[in-house]
């Protein structure tokens, strides 16, 4: 029962008019008009050591 209720419980709201289980917004932009970098540290471990 948990589980029918959890895959029929987004349903009976888009049914409802209350809203859209998902949504994705396709985005598009010119070339060079923007970019975006994420930074961080990260530790590689090949063959059960760490390369030099």
């Amino acid at each position: 029962m948990r589980r029918y209720v959890a895959e029929r419980r987004p349903r009976i709201r888009v049914e409802a008019g209350r809203g859209p289980v998902e949504a994705f917004i396709s985005q598009t932009h010119r070339a060079g008009a923007g970019a975006e970098g994420d930074f961080g540290d990260v530790t590689v471990w090949i063959g059960g050591s760490r390369p030099t």
